[in-house]
């Protein structure tokens, strides 16, 4: 968690003091706290501001579809697990997952309390995996054939000269954890073309680290605070493989791993995850094989939108403030925050912080 003082005044009045953040809209959940010191003159007025303002078109960036939940995807159901858009389907690999309502005091890299579970509740054959992955263009395309409430998603093929990057917020749950999971970029039209990253939480422990990686496939592990990581899984170019630029692509997310050629067992195991995306940049460009900040996807595909409004909406009130006293409220982040003290007549000391997830941190 981190936490920010926007401000820190005595000023009668003042407008100040900002965090950014990548993107235009409110990005996550946090909490605001206004402490007043001092006493003398009226009791001050705090006004709590966000910042939209939409210059540009916002760029689709993560070609994933439904990639905060899963679940949402149409198909899929309780007991159903071949979706349209994402299933997990499969005789060897079979698996529950679903999005949950975090336990406790839990709650997802951006501060709200719900993720997708991926399990393996059941008992799994002697070689199999729990998974799920993402239909490919084409499937969906033959599914839209036979169904007008579907819609396309943002098209999803390999590129010669651009690296192909997949990535998700992962925790390890407080019980039943799995020891090791696997992502993939994967060629499903050359079987063999699996460019994949393997994950471990070495020792029992909550921390996941980068086990193996096939060739041209790189990966990355980076901490976004309360024991969520986000694990990244960058392909470059084709790989000197069977894979043939316009080859559709698939996104795999498995418990357990492939190391030595050996099966894990993931029977009774489980795993939490978030913000799914897939992006693709050229190689050679600033920070190629990177992940850039998880843009949400709530259907079927990301639709820009070309807003001009420039505004400061107020999100949260604080007035009448006592002295010696902290109020505090939790708000919907944005961009750019911003703070306006106002009537604080007596010149009181006025510290406003603003305390927000890690994963919200400008990238």
């Amino acid at each position: 968690m981190i936490i920010e003082t926007i401000l820190d005044t005595t000023a009668t009045s003042v407008t100040a003091g900002t965090i950014v953040s990548t993107g235009s809209r409110p990005v996550g959940k946090g909490i605001v706290t206004v402490e007043v010191s001092g006493t003398g003159g009226n009791a001050p007025d705090v006004d709590i501001t966000g910042k939209l303002v939409y210059p540009v078109v916002d760029p689709v960036r993560n070609l994933l579809p439904y990639s905060t939940d899963p679940w949402d995807s149409p198909g899929l159901s309780e007991g159903d697990m071949y979706g349209y858009y994402w299933t997990a389907g499969n005789n060897l690999c079979t698996a529950s997952f679903s999005s949950i309502e975090m336990p406790g005091a839990d709650t997802n890299p951006f501060g709200g309390t719900s993720c997708i579970e991926l399990s393996a509740m059941d008992n799994l054959p002697a070689q199999g995996w729990s998974r799920f992955y993402s239909r490919t263009n084409d499937q969906i395309a033959g599914f839209i054939l036979n169904n007008d409430t579907l819609s396309p998603t943002s098209p999803r093929v390999w590129k010669e000269d651009y690296w192909t990057i997949f990535s998700m917020y992962i925790k390890k749950p407080p019980s039943l954890g799995t020891s090791s999971c696997m992502m993939y970029n994967y060629d499903p039209t050359n079987e063999t073309d699996v460019h994949r990253a393997e994950f471990e939480f070495l020792g029992g422990g909550t921390v996941p680290t980068v086990q193996t990686t096939t060739t041209g496939t790189y990966a990355s592990v980076i901490s976004v605070g309360n024991d969520w990581y986000r694990l990244t899984t960058a392909t470059s170019g084709l790989v000197d493989s069977d894979t043939q630029a316009g080859d559709m692509i698939a996104n795999y997310i498995y418990q357990g791993d492939a190391d030595a050629g050996g099966y894990v067992d993931t029977t009774l195991t489980r795993m939490w995850l978030y913000g799914l995306q897939l992006e693709q940049k050229p190689i050679g460009s600033l920070n190629a094989s990177a992940a850039t900040f998880y843009q949400e996807v709530a259907g079927s595909k990301r639709v820009p939108e070309d807003d001009t409004v420039i505004d400061w909406p107020v999100i949260q009130s604080f007035t009448n403030i006592a002295a010696n006293t902290t109020e505090g409220s939790e708000i919907d982040i944005y961009p750019t925050m911003s703070c306006t003290v106002g009537d604080n007549t007596g010149n009181r000391r006025i510290v406003v912080k603003i305390a927000y997830p890690d994963a919200l941190a400008k990238k």
